[in-house]
């Protein structure tokens, strides 16, 4: 009794080279399918991991300025009480443009709509606090020299891009 495609040894055999060809051919194209998938599934959650890392850090600074009770007069853009430069000060602005700098490094110049949107925001923040006399103080006398060229270049010229008019 036989069964078709099972007539003999060699045909079963040639059947199941057959069989092994096609799965081969379609082996690769699966496999290119699933690393696009896996690297772009990869990046999202790079995306999200930065994200998620650089909120955690402004509440962190957010959290300093309420335990510590500096009176940042966050929410005073343009008129701060006080263009004095406390050691408090200083520092709370310290650790500020330490997290504007991580927020540059992993947004700006990016071509995904995440990082753009990010990055949108990020430099919207940077320029309300270059309004402030106080940074710009704290940026000129002191901060601006500590950190990375390429950001230092940048919030300079964000600095007098903002800078306020006379009269």
């Amino acid at each position: 009794m036989t069964f078709g495609i099972f007539n003999n040894g060699q045909q079963v055999l040639q059947n199941l080279a057959w069989i092994a060809t096609i799965i081969g051919s379609l082996s690769v194209p699966i496999g290119i399918i699933v690393f696009v998938i896996q690297s772009h599934r990869s990046l999202k959650e790079r995306e999200l991991a930065t994200y998620s890392e650089l909120s955690r850090e402004y509440r962190e600074f957010l959290k300093f300025c309420f335990t510590e009770k500096l009176d940042l007069e966050l929410y005073e853009e343009n008129n701060p009480k006080s263009t004095d430069l406390t050691e408090d000060k200083l520092i709370a602005f310290e650790i500020l443009v330490s997290l504007l700098e991580s927020s540059y490094f992993h947004y700006h110049r990016q071509t995904s709509k995440l990082k753009k949107d990010q990055w949108t925001g990020w430099d919207q923040f940077l320029r309300s606090w270059c309004h402030r006399p106080d940074f710009r103080k704290a940026w000129d006398e002191i901060l601006g020299a500590q950190f990375d060229a390429a950001f230092v270049e940048y919030v300079n010229q964000v600095m007098k891009e903002t800078r306020p008019s006379l009269g």
